[in-house]
């Protein structure tokens, strides 16, 4: 098939339930069939599901007031402004989240604590960048020496 016509969703075949109705798209075939596996409603309902080696019990009072619970992955939350943004289950979707409304943030702290200490000690965003960056893809550059000896007392 040509990519104009997964572009512009060509009719086809559906492979697996042969409807007439499916569309040939550059994701792959979707399908109008309700049952159907290559129908999209029915993808995003059976989406992958992750597991998390540290999982976060989070209780977020939203604009209703109402109390939600999410179960976030400790590793992946970071504070970002006046928000911390997490990884949560089912799917592993990073939500972000106000400070002011986590009702327990006792227990996300000690993940965002080093961040809060070394903005309050006066470490720029980009001092906080290269430090992150240094971390996750464990390099290092001088400019990432001289912060760590700089924050040594947060970073442990």
């Amino acid at each position: 098939m040509s990519f104009f016509g997964k572009l512009f969703g060509k009719r086809t075949t559906c492979p697996l339930c042969e409807s007439t109705h499916a569309k040939e798209t550059l994701s792959g075939i979707e399908c109008v069939t309700p049952g159907c596996e290559n129908n999209p409603k029915n993808r995003s309902k059976s989406g992958r599901e992750v597991s998390f080696s540290q999982p976060v019990e989070v209780v977020y009072e939203n604009h209703r007031g109402e109390a939600k619970h999410f179960t976030a992955d400790a590793g992946t939350v970071r504070l970002k402004g006046a928000h911390v943004t997490m990884q949560v289950a089912p799917r592993g979707v990073r939500i972000a989240l106000k400070l002011e409304k986590i009702r327990n943030f006792q227990v996300i702290e000690p993940f965002v604590r080093p961040v809060l200490e070394a903005l309050k000690k006066g470490a720029t965003p980009h001092e906080l960048y290269v430090l992150h960056y240094h971390r996750k893809r464990g390099t290092t550059s001088p400019l990432n020496e001289a912060l760590r000896a700089k924050y040594a007392s947060l970073l442990g």
